[in-house]
Formats: structure tokens, sequence, C-alpha cells
């Protein structure tokens, strides 16, 4: 019982650490996104790449807030 819940903590874990390099990455992304010394094109770049990151982020929430649910 002990190395299951040793276990899930791990996977706990490394989903968190998931989620805050996912984030960290996301305000790079966004702040770049804003930067007006960049052209147009490259903002909208960095925009939708800011995008793809939330999207992202809001999936890791989903897996941790499930994995939860089911190892708690």
């Amino acid at each position: 019982m002990k190395d299951r819940a040793g276990e899930a903590e791990k996977v706990l874990k490394g989903m968190l650490d998931d989620f805050q390099k996912a984030n960290e990455e996301y305000k790079k992304l966004s702040s770049g996104a804003a930067d007006q010394a960049a052209s147009s094109e490259e903002r909208d770049k960095r925009k939708k790449s800011a995008e793809a990151k939330l999207i992202e982020i809001q999936e890791i929430e989903r897996q941790v807030k499930q994995f939860r649910t089911d190892n708690i």
C-alpha cells in the first residue's frame, strides 16, 4: 500500500512539475506576443503559440484533477 501511495505521489509531482514548466513557457510566450518591437506577423505567431500553450496547461490541470480524484 505504501509503495502504491509513493508511486502515486511521484506521478502527481511529475504532473505538477509539467504544469509549472508549461505555465512559465506560457508567460514567456504571452509576453513575446505583446512585444511591440516584433513585427505584426511575429506577434500573431507568438500569440498562437501562447494560446496553444494555454490549452496544454488546461489539459494538464484536467489530468491532475482526474488523477487526484482517482487516487486520493
